[in-house]
């Protein structure tokens, strides 16, 4: 309220009065952000579920051109066959990535909830991210 007078009174809010409201307040924020975790949570795994979705058309794609399944890794030579492979390995997610709009390395091909690192592990080229294949 807005102070003033009335009958000779002044009005307005108490300090009692506002630390109850502020207290409700609180209490109300704190009844909403588990809701909102959960939506959070549930936003990252319909993202990560659309990843899979999109990287199993991809490899459904590849296996109908290829007629075989891609390997989890292969040594390959330089040049045509695998133009982005550098160590003369062609791993499994840069077989499909003619498929797959999105190169490995992009942190939107991960999985959201990863909070690993994304990059070679070893001087053996072995790489690591959110995804893997059975091979």
């Amino acid at each position: 309220m807005i102070h003033g007078k009335k009958g000779g009174r002044k009005t307005g809010f108490t300090l009692v009065e506002l630390l109850v409201v502020i207290a409700v307040i609180a209490i109300l924020a704190a009844m909403l952000l588990p809701a909102l975790a959960r939506s959070k949570a549930q936003a990252r795994s319909t993202a990560c579920k659309n990843h899979l979705h999109e990287m199993g058309m991809a490899l459904e794609m590849y296996a109908e051109d290829s007629k075989v399944y891609p390997y989890g890794q292969c040594y390959v030579d330089y040049g045509e066959i695998a133009p982005y492979a550098t160590d003369g390995s062609l791993h499994w997610y840069e077989t499909l990535q003619p498929n797959y709009q999105l190169n490995w390395t992009n942190p939107a091909y991960h999985c959201p909830a990863y909070s690993g690192s994304i990059g070679i592990m070893d001087a053996s080229s072995d790489r690591y991210s959110s995804y893997t294949y059975n091979v």
